[in-house]
């Protein structure tokens, strides 16, 4: 059977310590991929990247479009 895919996008609404600790959580998570047929994943913001991958090594990490805004959808 082909898992699904569960990614998760906060457009440009967290600041990079507030991505570590939500990497942080979401990383927990991980050992439900396996168990669900769900592939975890999240989006962060381009500057939350590295911090992102770094915390949260178990899932999907993903990049988003740029945007002119400071910060929103």
């Amino acid at each position: 059977m082909r898992k699904k895919l569960l990614l998760g996008n906060w457009k440009m609404n967290m600041t990079i310590a507030e991505a570590k600790v939500f990497a942080i959580e979401v990383n927990a998570l991980a050992p439900l991929d396996e168990a669900s047929k769900v592939m975890l994943g999240i989006a962060p913001s381009f500057l939350a990247l590295s911090t992102v991958k770094e915390h949260a090594p178990d899932i999907i990490v993903s990049a988003q479009n740029a945007h002119f805004e400071t910060s929103g959808a």
